[in-house]
């Protein structure tokens, strides 16, 4: 699985960063069943992605002139 995988060749904030979101969207699917979980990729949430967006998390390797964060592609 990916949550077990070592990716130590990442920059240590990259890993940070994975650690961090990974928590944050077991949170928010928790309480989501198998099926929603699978498939809400597909769909869109507007207060997911407000949530998103009040940590920063939207628009990551967009330049910072457009309201980016001018991460790198790991970010994304």
């Amino acid at each position: 699985m990916l949550d077990v995988l070592d990716l130590a060749y990442l920059p240590q904030e990259e890993n940070q960063f994975r650690r961090e979101l990974r928590a944050f969207i077991k949170e928010a699917t928790q309480e989501m069943d198998a099926y929603a979980r699978a498939r809400s990729w597909m769909g869109f949430d507007a207060g997911f992605s407000k949530k998103l967006a009040a940590k920063g998390w939207l628009g990551l390797t967009l330049p910072k002139q457009y309201g980016g964060a001018e991460k790198g592609y790991f970010s994304r």
